[in-house]
């Protein structure tokens, strides 16, 4: 019997829960998230972002257990975005965890360009330069995704791209040639734990930055429910060579 679960677009960042997580703790999960994607959203750079991040994760309470970071170039003329993903979370999460990160792939790849979480995520996730006057642009990704399990416990992929062009609205799945990348591609992993009584000294400090600067609500990520043997979303054999 396939697990349940419950996913949603936090602005950048895509989150799903696992079983155990009750209904009090998934909204004190997604409203620090909130907080800190709206405090490091207009960070300039992977590295200023780690820096702002860190210092929102320790103000609502996530206490971090483990950390690894890469500068990756692809293996091969092209890749996409889903692809690293599954690859670099692969090497870090057990056959459960890759199996609920391919569920969210799923379900977003499966959004119409004018469903609500896909709007919502684009806002946050996708950044186009100004057109110069070759008519060229570049664009710039960056996002979270995590699992949250019991504790509640947080496992989070941080990804960052500069590509030479404008992307699609299939930003999981659209190919894209590593000659159009612009530097390397920035990856972070992170395992971290929610401190609940501390965080309970917070909370009201949380909500009320959350309501000043009229934060988007959360938008829940759809089921897919695929036929038995269908391939999940976004996989390749192709490879990424860590630098």
């Amino acid at each position: 019997m396939d697990i349940e679960y419950d996913v949603k677009v936090c602005a950048g960042h895509l989150v799903s829960f696992g079983p155990g997580v009750n209904v009090s703790e998934k909204k004190d999960v997604l409203n620090s998230l909130l907080f800190i994607e709206l405090n490091t959203n207009d960070a300039a750079g992977a590295q200023p972002w780690s820096k702002r991040a860190e210092g929102a994760f320790t103000a609502t309470q996530w206490v971090m257990r483990s950390s690894d970071a890469s500068n990756l170039t692809p293996a091969g003329a092209d890749f996409s975005i889903g692809q690293l993903v599954e690859q670099y979370l692969g090497e870090n999460l057990n056959p459960r965890g890759v199996a609920q990160l391919s569920d969210v792939l799923s379900r977003f790849n499966s959004l119409p360009e004018d469903h609500p979480a896909h709007r919502l995520f684009y806002r946050y996730a996708v950044r186009e330069s100004a057109v110069d006057k070759s008519g060229n642009a570049s664009t710039i990704v960056r996002f979270q995704i995590s699992i949250v399990g019991r504790g509640p416990s947080l496992m989070t992929l941080f990804v960052e791209l500069d590509i030479a062009r404008r992307m699609t609205s299939q930003l999981f799945v659209e190919r894209i040639q590593v000659k159009d990348c612009i530097g390397r591609i920035e990856l972070s992993y992170n395992e971290r734990v929610l401190q609940t009584a501390a965080y309970g000294g917070t909370r009201a400090k949380v909500l009320a930055y959350l309501a000043k600067v009229k934060a988007p609500t959360p938008v829940s990520l759809p089921a897919v429910h695929k036929k038995p043997g269908e391939a999940g979303a976004g996989k390749s054999g192709s490879t990424l060579k860590g630098k």
